[in-house]
């Protein structure tokens, strides 16, 4: 008798856990010595982590937990174009050899249940219900209103080889369809959400073992579905090691521009010193296999470390506290904070001001500057302290380059799974500050802005406000782009994530755009009467119709064939599933709206110079008040846009346009 799927993962779970009781985990250390050793001697003992033996306690807490939200600023760059729109389309799966095309259902509808309680602005307040079982050491990530959880281990000898999941506003958390192939190497694992032509992946970078360092190196890609699927890329294993070969566990990271940069690292030995590394490195998902991992050569950090709390805001990263060579020899919580520009010729790591006490084991979380939130381009820290785990937070003003006190979790805990999502941050699982392994989730609204401020992209227009249907969006309420969201709801130009959230801070991808624009242009419908035009755009795909509508009237074009090759194509392509950015979408409404093309005699932003391939399209947008830039002077035409940014473009360029 076949059993529904979501019955079929609580009785496999169940059935781990009896084998799981059964397991006996031998402890084995490698032994050697290395640069930046760290005398481990001073540790107190206890129960659990904090074990009085000391090769035990070294292997159990071989460093403190992995920014679980590595990357996860990036959310709104990859929001899951499954369920933007309204839209509902086949979710290709990634292969070790290189993205493919094979569409795979899409995934079951999470169960009903009653929904999570409203997160109270600017406090954090419990996220029921709890876990199946306690959880620490995971990496959380967020996309297509779901909440992740990889990885981890709920006690001192069994690691957890699959993935957690659960409906972000309602519902029990279940277990993913997926195991892990090389579950040896799940504690202290980082993750980045990433997108190549097959749609949008959780990728995990293998951590450490109780009692061993693991297979640091392992990366593996997960890929939500019917089933859900991992598949391990064995020919791009991340490249640090120790001068003498040892795997290097992965420290912090983040994304930006749809790449993942990872920074620092750890190697422990058994004679009680660590390797701690400072090199920076970029991973592709969508580079040619074996060809996925570059070093930024004199990108090091300042202060070489293990676990920090890596984080993305307005394309710099931030790599935050957490364990390492705090100067004194010993292993010990740090205060350091530095920020790297990556997009800049020959990017280097900037010292800024420390926070104000060391944090091992605490969450990093951020949102872009224009989000509508009070803590735009700023940092936010939460828990942490590696010898007696406290709830603090704090929060860094970069233009100030100060910190300073911010809201206190509930509960203490460090080496905890943490993420955010619309203007909610998550902290998920840990270790409690009398040592106990935790199960139990918090989140925190972050406070809207009382009153409107200037966002990038547009001007606010306030002369057309459409009263033709009801707002049921709940999430922009207040929103800068109201006006522009409900219009083209109004008309049937964009749906929401679900029928009460718009999801403004998200973003969207090449094919849900093409949908956008080509209904809100009115643009005629066109069908080829032979193969479609573009390899990776299918009939069958939600935005076949649309794309192709767009391409035969010349508004939009696919990619040259050395892209197309890159992402497994041998001939022409779209490459619909990957975020839009704001050059691209705005070159598009101009190509649309038809505006006369406009080029000045000076340059009007600091980084969209006459050579930048977007130049005379943005400059035309600009003329014609489709657009504004950031209070900085720039446009930023690389970066992935908002969706609320998006709609009053095109809002914008539909009611400037010529008639």
């Amino acid at each position: 008798m076949n059993k529904p799927r979501n019955q079929r993962r609580l009785l496999r779970f169940g059935l781990l856990q009896m084998a799981a009781s059964l397991l006996i985990v031998s402890v084995t250390l490698a032994s050697s010595s290395t640069n930046y050793a760290i005398n481990f001697s001073q540790i107190g003992a206890g129960g659990g982590e904090n074990s009085a033996s000391t090769n035990y306690h070294l292997s159990s807490s071989v460093g403190q937990p992995i920014a679980g939200n590595v990357g996860s600023s990036n959310y709104r760059a990859h929001i899951g174009y499954r369920q933007a729109f309204g839209a509902t389309t086949p979710h290709p799966t990634v292969t070790p050899g290189g993205p493919t095309n094979t569409p795979i259902p899409t995934s079951t509808p999470l169960p009903s249940a009653t929904p999570t309680s409203t997160p109270a602005a600017g406090q954090w307040s419990p996220y029921p219900p709890p876990i199946f079982e306690p959880n620490i050491r995971g990496s959380a990530q967020a996309f297509s209103n779901t909440l992740y959880l990889v990885g981890g281990r709920p006690n001192d000898f069994n690691l957890r080889a699959n993935v957690y999941y659960r409906n972000i506003n309602s519902g029990a958390w279940l277990v993913s369809d997926a195991n892990f192939p090389t579950p040896n190497n799940m504690s202290n694992l980082i993750t980045a959400v990433l997108t190549d032509s097959s749609g949008v992946h959780i990728v995990a970078l293998g951590g450490s073992s109780p009692g061993t360092q693991g297979e640091g190196g392992r990366i593996y890609v997960f890929t939500p579905g019917s089933p859900d699927t991992i598949v391990e890329l064995t020919n791009d294993r991340w490249p640090a090691r120790t001068g003498d070969n040892r795997p290097v566990v992965a420290s912090g990271g983040a994304v930006v521009g749809n790449k993942w940069y990872v920074f620092g690292g750890i190697h422990l030995y058994d004679d009680g010193t660590i390797f701690v590394d400072n090199r920076t490195w970029v991973f592709d998902l969508s580079a040619p296999d074996g060809q996925r991992w570059t070093q930024i050569t004199g990108a090091n950090l300042n202060v070489p470390r293990g676990y920090i709390g890596g984080i993305a805001v307005d394309g710099k990263l931030y790599a935050v506290g957490f364990n390492g060579d705090g100067g004194s020899g010993n292993f010990t919580d740090i205060t350091a904070t530095e920020r790297l520009d990556p997009l800049v010729v020959s990017p280097t790591w900037q010292l800024l001001a420390p926070l104000p006490t060391g944090r091992g084991g605490l969450a990093a979380y951020g949102f872009n500057t224009g989000t509508g939130t009070q803590i735009d381009g700023k940092i936010v820290t939460a828990g942490g302290n590696f010898n007696t785990p406290d709830n603090l937070g704090y929060i860094y003003d970069p233009t100030a380059n100060t910190w300073q006190p911010y809201a206190n979790l509930i509960t203490a805990r460090r080496n905890f799974g943490y993420t955010q999502y619309n203007g909610v941050l998550y902290s998920i699982g840990g270790i409690g500050a009398d040592g106990s392994y935790l199960a139990s989730a918090e989140q925190l609204l972050a406070i809207p802005r009382p009153t409107a401020t200037p966002q990038p992209s547009a001007t606010p227009a306030t002369t057309v406000t459409p009263t033709d249907c009801a707002n049921l969006f709940t999430d922009i309420t207040g929103n800068t782009f109201y006006v522009a969201i409900h219009y083209l709801n109004c008309r049937g130009v964009i749906n929401g994530l679900d029928p009460t959230h718009f999801g403004p801070s998200g973003t969207s991808t090449r094919g849900q755009f093409a949908k956008v624009v080509v209904l809100g242009f009115g643009i005629p419908f066109y069908t080829p009467s032979g193969s479609p035009d573009f390899l990776d755009v299918p009939s069958s795909y939600f935005a076949f119709l649309y794309i192709e509508s767009g391409f035969h009237a010349g508004i939009l074009s696919g990619f040259d064939l050395a892209t197309c090759q890159a992402y497994g194509f041998n001939g022409a392509c779209y490459l619909p599933n990957i975020p839009i950015t704001r050059g691209q979408l705005t070159k598009l409404v101009v190509n649309a709206a038809h505006y006369t093309l406009v080029t000045p005699g000076t340059q009007t932003f600091t980084d969209v110079p006459p050579s930048n391939v977007f130049y005379i399209a943005i400059e035309t947008a600009h003329a014609h008040g489709v657009i504004n830039g950031y209070p900085d002077g720039t446009f930023r035409p690389s970066n992935n846009i908002r969706r609320d940014e998006m709609a009053q473009i095109v809002y914008t360029g539909i009611i400037n346009r010529p008639h």
